[in-house]
Order: structure tokens, then sequence, then C-alpha cells
């Protein structure tokens, strides 16, 4: 009965979130696809002022990221010692601080450096691992560098929750970093926020 009890909530999980044939991961490559078409119509064009790109690049941040999940992950174990308040706050300065320290990488992207390369899944928890190579211009001279995107199947649609670069990861690095910003504030959640906060004004 014990062993029931603790596998129901995985039951229902993957009766009412997983697809009822497994991942499909063409749907997955479609969606990473056209994020990549839309970054690089909306945050492409040189024109565009440091702001005007910060607001677009917040707009497709909400449209395909997981924000709240990665916001969660971020902040490991502490999370749990935030109030609701707290969490809240995080995560508006999170959002904010991805817009900052992302939306210049876009400024001279272009969908045509883009490219598939191989998909896979982990089917227990319900993700796809998009492999991908991408072509940037690094001193003058073009260079192909590895990027793994990592979706999650939630109500019937695909999120982002990590991207992968030559085998790093964009949520660990992050996490080791709140990690070490709690610490120097002796994990007082308030003092953490005031700290991350100005972090963020800063940008």
């Amino acid at each position: 009965m014990k062993k029931i009890f603790y596998l129901l909530p995985a039951l229902l999980y993957f009766t009412f979130f997983m697809p009822a044939d497994g991942l499909d991961l063409k749907k997955a490559e479609i969606m990473l696809t056209q994020m990549n078409q839309q970054a690089s119509h909306s945050l492409s064009d040189p024109k565009l002022s440091g702001q005007e790109r910060q607001n677009r690049f917040r707009h497709l941040l909400l449209k395909w990221f997981d924000i709240k999940n990665i916001g969660q992950f971020v902040l490991g174990n502490y999370w749990r010692r935030f109030s609701p308040a707290e969490q809240k706050e995080f995560q508006q300065y999170f959002e904010t601080y991805l817009v900052k320290t992302w939306a210049d990488a876009f400024k001279n992207y272009t969908s045509e450096s883009f490219k598939i390369v191989k998909s896979s899944e982990r089917a227990q928890f319900a993700t796809a691992i998009i492999s991908t190579h991408i072509d940037i211009i690094q001193n003058g001279a073009k260079k192909t560098i590895k990027v793994d995107w990592r979706l999650k199947y939630m109500n019937n649609a695909y999120k982002i929750t990590d991207i992968i670069v030559e085998n790093v990861s964009m949520a660990i690095t992050r996490r080791k970093e709140f990690t070490a910003l709690i610490q120097e504030n002796k994990a007082n959640s308030k003092k953490f926020l005031e700290s991350f906060k100005k972090k963020v004004d800063t940008l």
C-alpha cells in the first residue's frame, strides 16, 4: 500500500502531463526552430536601441523559457527558505537579470547560423534534449560552437529549462553564482535580495 502511495504522484504526472505516445521530439525541434527564427528576426536589427532589444528579448524569454522553474532551480534549497513575497520579488529581479545579461548576445545573430544535429529524450523527466551547432564570429573568424537545449514538456507544450554551451550548463552556472551570493549574505534572504537588486540595477 505504501509503495502505491509513493508512486501515485508519478503516475498522475505521466497520465496528465506526458503525451500518450511519449515525447514528440519533432515537435520539440519545430518549437526550437521557431524560437530561433523569431530571435533572429526580432533582435538582430543593428538599428535597435539597447532598451528596445531588451524589451523584445523579454517577450521571447517569457514565451519560450520556463522562467519560474529556472528561478527555483538556481536558488536550490534556499528557495524554500524564502517567503512567498520574497520568491515573487526574486523572480522579478531574475527575469530582468536574464534580459540584461543575454539580450546583447543576439545582436549579430542570424537564423542561418543555427543547425539541429541530434535529438534525444529523458522520458522520465519529460525532457527533450536538442543538440545544435551555432556559428559565431570570434576575432574576425567563424567558429562553430555546440549548444544543447533542454526542453521540458508541460501543459501540452515545450519550454526551455537550460542551455548547455560547450558542455557548460547555464542553469548550473547561475546556481553556483547565486549560492555564492546568498552565502556572502549569510543566507539572509532580505540581504541577498537587496544585494541582487543592486547588481541587476548596475547591469
